[in-house]
């Protein structure tokens, strides 16, 4: 009798849980496969020396790379807060404290040393911030951290390839090779490059939202200065008389706390100004240190293009790989990459052009 039983490749090579994370771990792979006997030409090529080289490589790269983006994001953030502080300590100057403080009791307490703390305060963020950005200049955190990422996606590229070029003596009791590499590739690169780019997306999703609505509370206060300016300048045209008002002095017959209003809006115009450009400037430096609103759009649309091809083109090479037929199992292969390969590329220019911003 003829065995027609068609193996479970996939099951086989196994998958990861949809809670998984995305970290590629090349020297684990052959400890995940879920099948080792059937799987042992895959086995016996995933232990090459020459392939562990490359992936000893890939991981020091890696590594190299999570280093420079912490260190390139950390001081980044630490300058842009730093700035922020000192902009507002100056900003809080210019507020009319004596003014108000004749009738808030805890501004006639504090005020004898605020002057000098705040001053203090304000040169040592003003230092923060030169020796935060001379730091990240001299040490060229972001330069290292594209080179390094760079190169490790080239080695991971290597790895994959290396793979599918390889050829190993099926034995007995194992299965043909060219499904066991495909269905490699399968888990090991495109379902982690799918939760990858879907996870990450979602991610800077949320942290586009976080600088959105940093962005509505500036704004927010924008609209109060602006409303507190027209309130000081309808004040001023009334107390010199240049032009007939009776409608605003009705108005302020009506609601008496308005004078009040417009004298706090000329006292503290300046500085509620300066604290608005300052609080939306930095929102918009930190959506760009973290590069959300285009990473989200990217990451997620690479997402969706990996699903698409994890569909009907994954079918139509699993069955070009039980039929033998190699060069359409490459093609599959190299469509994945070029998909990764160019977000990658993508990256690295909005990158390069937030980087000189």
């Amino acid at each position: 009798m003829v065995d027609t039983h068609t193996p479970d490749y996939a099951a086989i090579i196994g998958a990861e849980d949809a809670d998984a994370d995305w970290i590629l771990r090349p020297e684990k792979h052959c400890e995940l496969i879920a099948d080792k006997i059937k799987a042992g030409p895959l086995l016996r090529i995933l232990s090459r020396d020459d392939l562990k080289n490359i992936i000893e490589t890939y991981n020091r790269e890696d590594q190299a790379a999570i280093h420079c983006q912490e260190r390139t994001k950390k001081w980044g953030r630490i300058s842009i807060y730093a700035t922020l502080w000192a902009v507002l300590i100056g900003a809080l100057f210019l507020l009319p404290w004596p003014e108000w403080s004749t009738d808030i009791w805890l501004l006639d307490m504090i005020a004898p040393g605020l002057k000098t703390t705040g001053l203090g305060l304000e040169i040592l963020a003003i230092v923060v911030t030169f020796l935060a950005g001379w730091w990240v200049k001299h040490k060229q955190f972001y330069k290292h951290w594209q080179e390094h990422r760079a190169e490790a996606e080239h080695q991971r590229l290597k790895i994959f390839n290396a793979v599918m070029a390889a050829y190993e003596q099926v034995r007995s009791g194992e299965e043909a090779l060219l499904p066991l590499k495909l269905e490699y590739f399968r888990r090991f690169l495109l379902d982690e490059q799918m939760r990858y780019y879907s996870g990450r997306g979602n991610q800077h999703k949320e942290g586009s939202l976080r600088s959105l609505y940093w962005k509505i509370f500036s704004k927010t206060i924008y609209l109060t200065v602006a409303a507190l300016a027209v309130v000081s300048f309808l004040s001023i045209v009334q107390a010199q008389g240049w032009f007939e008002m009776a409608w605003f002095a009705r108005l302020q017959e009506r609601i008496p706390w308005l004078l009040d209003l417009g004298r706090v809006a000329e006292q503290s115009l300046a500085g509620l100004g300066v604290i608005t450009s300052a609080i939306y400037t930095a929102s918009t430096a930190l959506a760009r240190l973290d590069m959300d609103e285009h990473n989200a759009t990217r990451y997620l649309n690479t997402a969706g293009n990996l699903e698409t091809l994890a569909g009907v083109a994954l079918d139509n090479a699993r069955q070009a790989a039980r039929t033998g037929q190699t060069d359409d199992v490459l093609a599959f292969v190299e469509q994945v990459h070029s998909q990764i390969s160019t977000e990658h590329q993508q990256w690295r220019l909005i990158g390069t052009v937030v980087g000189r911003g």
